[in-house]
């Protein structure tokens, strides 16, 4: 910026006002990013929130980012059932999360060794919706278990 000679006396500060006008620029980057990121879903629902695992046997499909004490569906299919579909999720997952239903309900309960077992009706390809709540904030990574075969 070029400084102007003049003949008033005003207290200028030219290069508090460059300064000032580097941090407003830099607040508005940094605002529209954060508008950006939560448009494309990193924030809640958004193309980057859901996620899908497909596995030997089956789909998993979730999202990744969710919302403290805010509900949202676990979609899981499997192939080639007969009879019984069978959901193994870990006790560690189950302090995070409440569950709040399933679709269709499950035949049966078991306890496992550090797991719970869900079994619910099927035959050829059968899907369960499940709907959670997550307990905690912050991250977590789990496998569930559909019929034999492991979904990270």
């Amino acid at each position: 910026m070029e400084k102007i000679k003049h003949t008033l006396e005003l207290d200028e500060d030219l290069e508090l006002f460059q300064k000032g006008r580097v941090i407003h620029v830099t607040a508005w980057i940094i605002f529209y990013v954060i508008i950006f990121l939560a448009a494309i879903g990193l924030f809640g629902t958004g193309p980057l929130s859901y996620g899908t695992e497909a596995g030997p046997g089956g789909t998993i499909q979730y999202e990744r980012f969710l919302r403290f004490e805010a509900e949202t569906d676990v979609r899981i299919s499997a192939d080639n059932t007969t009879g019984v579909m069978q959901v193994v999720l870990p006790r560690d997952y189950l302090s995070y999360i409440n569950i709040i239903r399933f679709n269709p309900e499950p035949l049966g309960i078991e306890q496992g060794n550090n797991t719970v077992i869900y079994n619910f009706p099927a035959r050829g390809m059968a899907q369960v919706s499940m709907t959670i709540r997550p307990r905690k904030g912050g991250m977590f990574n789990t496998n569930i278990w559909v019929n034999g075969n492991s979904f990270p």
